[in-house]
């Protein structure tokens, strides 16, 4: 019997070492960095001065590690839900938090070309012409690009495509459309 319990002490004792070793070299975010995400949606209502609403699906924590709530940035407070799987859709006089696989579902502005700036996280949806490339040859070409809570779809009748995505990866392909197109005689 005292085999077994000086097994069991060498074992803890182990695991113990191992445990703090690892703890030192491997430093882990601790769950004290969760705060609710009622207190993130009051922080940026004082700092933006919109009235922010929060899709109703349950998520009440998230983690904002290293922001300042008090003086948070749009990008920074973007930055920080997106951590969370979330995005913010900004209109005139609201900020909804929603989920990425929601976002492509609400009211985004649809642009059809880049005379108004949006912020690189900003959801957009793209309606574009795809010129002398069939959009039935870009769509599998481009898709990997878009992210999957994105939408990634092309009309054969109309050759466009249509993309429902952050700014940032909607002007990429635009980009990359564009170049492809340049480089057909």
């Amino acid at each position: 019997m005292r085999f077994i319990i000086g097994i069991f002490a060498v074992i803890a004792l182990l695991t113990a070492q191992t445990e703090s070793a690892l703890a030192s070299k491997y430093p882990l975010v601790i769950d004290t960095d969760s705060i609710s995400l009622a207190s993130v949606s009051d922080a940026a209502e004082k700092r933006f001065g919109k009235t922010v609403l929060i899709e109703p699906d349950g998520i009440s924590q998230v983690v904002v590690h290293g922001i300042d709530l008090e003086s948070m940035t749009m990008g920074e407070f973007q930055a920080a839900l997106s951590r969370n799987k979330l995005t913010v859709i900004k209109s005139e006089h609201t900020l909804l938090i929603a989920r990425f696989a929601s976002a492509r579902q609400t009211s985004l502005p649809v642009i059809r070309d880049f005379d108004t700036h949006y912020d690189e996280w900003q959801w957009v949806t793209l309606v574009m012409e795809t010129g002398k490339i069939s959009a039935a040859q870009l769509v599998p070409l481009l898709r990997p690009l878009v992210q999957k809570e994105g939408h990634f779809s092309g009309s054969k009748t109309a050759n466009s495509i249509i993309v429902t995505a952050p700014f940032g990866v909607v002007r990429r392909l635009y980009q990359i459309v564009e170049a492809l197109n340049s480089n057909i005689d």
